[in-house]
């Protein structure tokens, strides 16, 4: 079967010409298109209809550079086990320990100004990661970039804490109208902020979506054994 760079006659690299990803989505959702299968079977307008489908899930992993980088590692062999695998470099954990202790001072001083810049961080850092791991993937080191995909999915992660941290501030009347877009609340399930409550529950999230704790003490921790555990 063809990958999502074949249906669409494009070189597998994380670099995509966006242009040519949007021409070659029209293109074949124009040949699939119901009108072209008023008269046909059943079986000609469901394999249509399966192979629109299949176009859109293509299209939409390609045009998004995060889903994009895990597509491509998983194309050349590398899984990335973000169900099993959470162990990350030192460094980065460090810096996910000093990024919730700011985000814990912010909620406990309702500090919408701690929170912008906190938010400025995380979208400075994600960004640089995702070009790192651009290049990892266009030069062949897949198991490089897999390591910084998993990183992502923890910075998305802990970005959602932050938004859930504004949603808790505007709801205490406390907001400056800064504050990244709405995003949906931070774990499986969702439920949002109500009428005004006290900041969310110690937790953080996997990769994967699993609850974790994230008391500063316990994550500390935590991290230290996962990352003494992981194979070198």
């Amino acid at each position: 079967m063809q990958n999502h760079f074949e249906l669409f006659h494009l070189p597998a690299r994380f670099a995509v010409d966006m242009d040519a990803l949007d021409a070659a989505y029209r293109e074949v959702q124009g040949q699939v298109h119901p009108d072209r299968f008023v008269n046909a079977s059943d079986t000609e307008k469901r394999v249509a209809m399966q192979w629109a489908t299949r176009a859109n899930e293509a299209y939409q992993t390609l045009r998004n550079p995060q889903k994009r980088a895990q597509y491509l590692c998983e194309i050349n062999g590398v899984d990335l086990q973000t169900e099993s695998n959470t162990a990350m470099p030192m460094a980065f954990l460090m810096q996910q320990m000093e990024w919730r202790e700011a985000l814990d001072d912010a909620r406990a001083g309702k500090d919408a100004a701690a929170l912008d810049g906190l938010d400025a961080q995380l979208k400075r850092e994600r960004k640089g990661m995702l070009e790192q791991v651009g290049r990892q993937l266009d030069a062949g080191d897949y198991h490089g970039a897999a390591q910084g995909v998993r990183a992502l999915m923890f910075l998305d992660k802990f970005g959602d804490e932050v938004q859930y941290a504004f949603e808790a501030l505007e709801a205490w009347g406390l907001g400056g109208g800064g504050g990244p877009p709405p995003r949906p609340p931070p774990g499986p399930g969702g439920g949002g902020a109500r009428g005004g409550g006290p900041p969310p529950p110690p937790y953080a999230y996997t990769p994967s979506g699993a609850r974790v704790c994230q008391s500063v003490t316990c994550w500390y921790w935590c991290a230290m054994f996962s990352s003494l555990a992981s194979p070198k």
